[in-house]
Parts: C-alpha cells; structure tokens; sequence
C-alpha cells in the first residue's frame, strides 16, 4: 500500500492554515491537512500533517515543494 501522508514542517508563524492548504492543493486533492497545536497555549505549530487522495500527489509535493520557503 502506498502511502498518501506527508510531514509538512517549518511553517513560518502568521502563516494561516488555509494558505498552507492551497499551496498543497497545487500538487493535488487534499483529503485533510492538520496543524498541530500546542496543548497549553492552543497557538499552532511550525508543522503539521497532509494526507493526498493519492500517493502520486505527495510525490508531486516531495518534488515540488520540498525546501520549498513560504
């Protein structure tokens, strides 16, 4: 089974879900994106979790957004 998770890390704070979510939208179907937050403080983040409909979008996302600096 292919995998259609993907770790997306160093977000830059500011940097609203929604914006996160249609940068990964450009490598294909987002079926979630999660940030995590912080327990005590409920702030998001610098990472969260996106899992793709296939897993040939998160190679897209590997490829193209790999490094990649918002």
């Amino acid at each position: 089974e292919k995998k259609t998770s993907l770790y997306v890390g160093k977000i830059p704070e500011g940097i609203p879900d929604d914006k996160v979510k249609e940068l990964l939208e450009i490598c294909g179907t987002v079926v979630s994106w999660k940030r995590v937050e912080d327990v005590e403080t409920k702030k998001p983040k610098a990472f969260g979790f996106c899992e793709y409909e296939k897993a040939e979008h998160v190679m897209r996302a590997l490829r193209l957004l790999n490094g990649y600096k918002v």
